[in-house]
């Protein structure tokens, strides 16, 4: 088996680089005036932790343990008896205690743990659900504001956060409150960067093919694309769209320079919404076309192709649609779905109006992940800081991505980092990717490096693979407003009192309009009802919490 690698580039010399970025230009203001966090009478130990070794990873020399409450969806193997997690107890010091529950019943534990003032060290994964947000949980005096603790004790992660303007931003409130500690994406060399897109547009590749056809990179060709597909393959479904009539990542719709009724989106920085907009009344005439030929699923409503059913794919009933950047090339073939060798999905950009032009939405994550909170149980928040502060150190982000040196990875001659058979040769009921995390927490706070994945293909060098997420992501962001931006409690009711009708109102009418039922005559009363539903306030306080984010 092909051995594959990434090489082993010098973190520190990533961390050393945002250090003088930070030393170049000043640190950056926080804007916190909360009072001194590790005041002695609010009853937390203060005095416990030892200084700081980088090389040792060492916390404490006492017996100190931590509570994390944690979402963990793994049906394998308990959190806390991962080999990783084990031998993190061993580098630092620190025995954590994980209380882990599933993705389903988070939200009603979360909110009976409120409830009970009943509050672990440490809460992971739903840290920024807090009703009325982090500053919110700062005020009732469930979490720590952390500004003083990340700059004692947190040197990895105040340099990471004072290095990137992304995530300091994103990091903080409007007020410039820290309430959290956020996962990180980044490569293994611990370059931050949002993972490439994993989610978007694919097309039969072979079908194109046989077409003699180039990939489509306008609308007009896509209309002539998929009027083959029909024609030639009889294809039942050439283009297939999610129920509420339109493509992942807002694929065409984008096209038209606008996004989905279910949020809003930018014009420049201007906070506009699609259903509003021309461009969504074009995107909108397209699909009904399209569908009165017969060249989007017939049947969409009752689908549910947000993603490309397994079975359209695989027996030919459909060429185009949403997919996900493993499920394309070969897959269906490798897979035995099909006997078809010649079967090849392949990515494919949103579709412009014109030659030359870049789509303006995608999926993208990111650099910011998932957000941990200091409650105000923690008897040792000074501890607690420096552990969460490891989990941004080389060591830590080893430990928590590739496991344990030796025995899930290992470095070879050239200094490349590899995954060894344990891991390559999984049992053959799971994944290399689903086997890995038997052995490493992998998300939470910390690096999460998004790369590992990479070296866990069996392709060999020989074959030339098609990366989609490559494909992806050559298209823009610009429609998009930053995942950081928030609104205030009072906003957020308001919003979400106008937005949630609004939203059901035009996923009800865009349907409608697509299959025919609703006659094209009575959009503009449409837009006038959207308008009659108070859309402006609902614009005007996303205006607002935007512009917020800006000055932060």
């Amino acid at each position: 088996m092909k051995k594959n690698t990434l090489p082993r580039k010098c973190f520190a010399l990533c961390l050393a680089s945002i250090m003088l970025l930070m030393n170049g230009c000043g640190s950056s203001d926080t804007g916190s005036n909360s009072k001194n966090s590790s005041d002695s009478e609010s009853g937390r130990n203060t005095n416990t932790a030892a200084e700081y070794s980088d090389e040792s990873g060492k916390i404490t020399d006492e017996a100190v343990e931590l509570t994390i409450w944690k979402i963990w969806q793994n049906d394998y193997v308990d959190l806390n008896n991962l080999p990783a997690v084990k031998a993190l107890e061993e580098v630092t010091g620190v025995k954590i205690n994980y209380i882990t529950v599933s993705w389903a019943e988070a939200s009603e534990k979360f909110a009976l743990m409120l409830t009970s003032g009943d509050y672990p060290d440490i809460i992971d994964s739903a840290a920024g659900s807090y009703p009325g947000g982090g500053e919110t949980a700062i005020s009732d005096g469930v979490y720590l504001e952390l500004t003083d603790y990340i700059e004692k004790y947190m040197p990895n992660y105040k340099a990471y956060r004072e290095g990137n303007e992304e995530v300091r931003k994103a990091t903080m409130t409007d007020s410039g409150q820290i309430f959290a500690v956020y996962m990180l994406r980044a490569t293994t060399d611990g370059t931050l960067a949002g993972e490439p897109a994993w989610a978007g547009l694919s097309i039969r590749k072979d079908w194109l093919d046989q077409l003699d056809k180039a990939m489509p990179e306008t609308i007009d060709e896509w209309h002539d694309v998929l009027t083959a597909f029909k024609n030639e393959f009889n294809a039942e479904a050439p283009l297939m769209i999610n129920p509420e009539g339109e493509m992942v990542t807002n694929s065409f719709l984008s096209a038209y320079g606008v996004k989905s009724g279910t949020g809003m989106y930018l014009d420049g920085d201007t906070v506009k919404y699609g259903p509003l907009e021309e461009g969504y009344r074009q995107y909108v005439e397209l699909m009904r076309q399209w569908y009165a030929e017969g060249l989007i699923d017939q049947n969409f409503l009752s689908n549910d192709a947000g993603l490309i059913p397994a079975n359209f794919a695989a027996s030919d009933r459909t060429g185009a649609g949403g997919n996900l950047s493993g499920w394309v090339n070969d897959y269906y073939y490798k897979m035995g779905m099909t006997d078809n060798e010649d079967f090849w999905l392949s990515a494919v950009q949103a579709p412009v109006l014109n030659k030359g032009e870049t789509a303006q939405s995608r999926m993208a994550d990111s650099i910011v992940g998932s957000a941990s909170a200091i409650t105000t149980a923690c008897k040792y928040p000074e501890i607690a800081a420096q552990w969460m502060d490891f989990m941004y150190s080389e060591e830590g982000l080893l430990y928590n991505n590739y496991g344990i040196l030796g025995e899930t990875y290992d470095i070879d001659a050239d200094g490349s980092y590899y995954y060894t058979d344990t891991i390559l040769n999984s049992p053959e009921n799971l994944s290399s990717s689903d086997y890995l995390y038997q052995y490493v927490r992998g998300d939470g706070v910390g690096l999460c490096a998004w790369d590992r994945f990479e070296l866990l293909s069996d392709e060999s060098d020989d074959e030339v693979v098609e990366n989609p997420k490559e494909i992806w992501n050559s298209d823009g962001t610009a429609l998009d407003i930053p995942g950081a931006v928030t609104m205030s409690e009072t906003e957020g009711s308001e919003f979400s009192l106008l937005f949630s009708d609004i939203k059901s109102y035009v996923q009800e009418k865009t349907v409608s309009y697509i299959i025919g039922t609703d006659s094209m005559d009575t959009y503009d009363k449409f837009v006038e009802d959207i308008k009659g539903m108070n859309i402006a306030k609902c614009i005007e306080i996303q205006q607002a919490a935007y512009e917020r984010y800006l000055e932060r």
